[in-house]
């Protein structure tokens, strides 16, 4: 994979705009790009990028990731379907599972990056957005 480290604030940008535009295949992805994010963040104050090592272990664990991807499935019917929440501190997520013959496979991957007031939910309440963003953007699959 030809992605190289970032050495400008416009690369960091195409970088996460590529993965925002990939997201319905990359879970979490809006934890993956959380270092970009604070480098976009802290280049607009000082106008010198600062790519760290947080960027370039993000940036390795996104190659690897696509050089390996899961594959996603197509629901069939009323075959009945699971949902898993994920919450961290800066980040929910949300993946719609088929169970078929002793394997989960994925259908859908749905991730949100927490803003100033969202990061300080209680936990519980962090599972419940994801819940809420989820049947938000998979109403069709209920």
């Amino acid at each position: 994979m030809d992605i190289k480290s970032s050495s400008t604030l416009k690369e960091v940008q195409i970088l996460t705009g590529c993965v925002a535009a990939l997201r319905r295949f990359i879970p979490q992805s809006s934890k993956h790009c959380t270092p970009f994010f604070q480098v976009i963040k802290e280049t607009a104050k000082m106008s010198k990028i600062d790519w760290n090592d947080k960027c370039q272990e993000a940036l390795a664990e996104l190659k690897q990731f696509l050089t390996s991807p899961h594959v996603l499935t197509k629901p069939i019917g009323r075959e009945p379907l699971r949902i898993y929440l994920a919450a961290t501190y800066v980040n929910i997520a949300a993946v719609l599972v088929k169970f078929r013959e002793g394997t989960e496979s994925p259908v859908y991957y749905v991730s949100h990056t927490l803003r100033d007031a969202e990061t300080r939910y209680p936990q519980i309440e962090k599972l419940v957005f994801a819940l809420v963003i989820a049947s938000r953007k998979l109403r069709h699959y209920f």
